[in-house]
Parts: structure tokens; C-alpha cells; sequence
């Protein structure tokens, strides 16, 4: 459920998202305009107030409504500010995904599973994992923006692997290759390719033999120069891939993949990271650059 209220506190037009007590996002809203974005595209100047839209932060204008069409021909997109809540709602939503989804909301999740496909659910639950590492799982796939609408592949993948280790990485990883199809889908541009940065082999192999395992789990330990070489120039690689106008997609390894997405995170939230495994045979791979480490020997 989401309550709305008011907040005087709040500047005219301002509005706050709070989760659990803390803001997590905000922005401004003009009253009695329009909000003109400018999808990247748009070349010809417009009359407005420059602002920038609050979920995306795409350049934008604030307009009169009568200034609608003279906006959208020069290739603006438009939209009122009902749309830019709810976009900006929906985002944090999908966003913050995991954060929302607990026991209480899983359960329901397997007991309508249970009325199609009940011993599927019966021989993982509580048998082979708890309800709490199911939920372990599900939050880790929406943290990634995984969709987890296919629950039945996602509940047989676990009761596949569950006898034979107990690590939650792990098995979030079989579960991922196990919806390959869905997360390539996911990713694939109108033409069906993907665009990808890719790990130089080096950078690949030095972050392999970085890992540590311990009793609490493995952990990348990377010396900090080389990973900020490394992040380095993924940024600079970032740089070049907006000009594609696709959304920035990173593959590696299967055996890296959730490490060094733990890696990137401090410094390029929202990177998505994929593995060789999660790309269905069929899909057109596009290389758009390689990332490389100035020290990589």
C-alpha cells in the first residue's frame, strides 16, 4: 500500500517518496505546466523554464499546455504531471524492489504456485530450503531488475540445486542462467542484439584469482589501485556507449559475475551485469568496447 499525504514542510509543487521513514526520492513540479523531455534527439531550441526531469534526469522545459505541439513536433516528448509521479513512483518501486518483497509476500507467491504445480513447491519447501532462503533468492534477482514473474523455473531450479550446496550466491546464479531466455529478452534492443562491454581477459583472470573463499563465503579481494583502474576505464567506456542510445550492459564470467557486480556498484550504481550463461545461444551479441586495467599484465 502507498499513503499519500501532505507535508507543509515541503516547498509549493515539491513532492518526497519515502520508504520505510526515509526519503529515497524527490522533485519538483511546476503547477499548471507541462513537462517537455528531450529524449536526446531533439536538436531545435523550445521556449521554457530548463529544468530536468525528476526520474531519469533527462534535459527538460517546463511549458504552457498550449505550447504542447509546437513541442512534440520539434521532438520533444510531453507529459503531464500526473505521469511524471506515477513514472517516479513506479521507478522507485522497481528499484527498490527487493527491499518490499519479504516472507509474508513470497508465501502468497507459492501458495497460488501451489494450486497449479503443488509438489514442486512441496519438495523445496521446507524440505530442501527454508521460506526464508526462497526469499533470499527473489530479493537478490529483483536487486538486479530480474523479472521473477517466471516463479515455477525459478522454484525447480532451486529444488535442483538446493541438495547440493546452500550458498544463496550460488544458487541465485543457477536461477539466473535458468531464465537465461527472459534476461536476454530483457536486454535485446528492437534489431534482437545486445550491445556489450566485455572484460579484457586479464582483467578477467586477476579478478578470478582474487576470490577468497572463508567460512562466511567468498569475497573479491582486489588490490584497490587495480580495481579503480579498472573502473576507470569502464567509465570512460560508459562514455562511449551512450552514444548508442541503449541501455549499458556488462558481461563476464559466470565465476566473477556477482562479484564484480558488487565491485562496480560503489562506483557505477545500476551497471547491469550479465554472464556468458545468461545469453540464450540464439542471441546476437554486438561488442561495443573492452574493459581493460592499466596494469594488467
Amino acid at each position: 500500500s502507498i499513503h499519500i499525504q501532505d507535508n507543509m514542510k515541503l516547498k509549493p509543487g515539491a513532492y518526497s517518496i519515502l520508504l520505510k521513514g526515509i526519503e529515497v526520492a524527490s522533485g519538483d513540479l511546476m503547477l499548471n505546466n507541462l513537462l517537455a523531455m528531450n529524449p536526446g534527439t531533439a536538436d531545435e531550441a523550445i521556449s521554457g523554464i530548463a529544468t530536468r526531469e525528476p526520474t531519469y534526469g533527462l534535459e527538460a522545459y517546463w511549458i504552457k499546455p498550449a505550447a504542447r505541439e509546437d513541442a512534440n513536433a520539434k521532438g520533444y516528448t510531453v507529459v503531464d504531471l500526473e505521469t511524471i509521479i506515477t513514472t517516479h513512483l513506479s521507478d522507485v518501486i522497481r528499484r527498490h524492489a527487493h527491499e518490499l518483497v519479504g516472507r509474508q509476500e513470497v508465501q502468497k507467491l507459492l501458495d497460488t504456485l501451489t494450486a497449479s504445480h503443488p509438489k514442486v513447491v512441496e519438495e523445496l519447501v521446507p524440505n530442501l530450503m527454508s521460506l526464508g532462503g526462497v526469499v533470499r533468492v527473489i530479493q537478490n534477482l529483483l536487486q538486479e531488475q530480474v523479472p521473477v514473474r517466471d516463479l515455477l523455473t525459478i522454484i525447480e531450479t532451486l529444488a535442483d540445486w538446493a541438495p547440493t550446496t546452500k550458498k544463496m550466491d550460488i544458487l541465485t546464479e543457477h536461477v539466473r542462467q535458468a531464465l537465461a531466455r527472459t534476461i536476454s529478452s530483457f536486454y535485446q534492443t528492437d534489431d534482437g542484439q545486445l550491445h556489450v562491454l566485455t572484460l579484457d581477459q586479464r582483467v578477467e583472470k586477476k579478478v578470478a584469482e582474487s576470490l577468497q573463499q572463508t567460512d562466511q563465503g567468498t569475497f573479491l579481494a582486489i588490490d584497490p589501485a587495480y580495481a579503480k583502474s579498472i573502473m576507470d576505464d569502464l567509465t570512460i567506456k560508459m562514455e562511449d556507449y551512450k552514444s548508442l542510445g541503449v541501455q549499458p550492459l556488462l558481461v563476464c564470467s559466470s565465476q566473477i559475475r556477482s562479484h564484480f557486480k558488487k565491485l562496480a556498484d560503489r562506483f557505477i550504481p545500476g551497471l547491469a551485469i550479465l554472464s556468458y550463461d545468461e545469453i540464450v545461444s540464439s542471441t546476437k551479441i554486438q561488442i561495443v568496447g573492452t574493459v581493460e586495467a592499466s596494469d594488467a599484465d
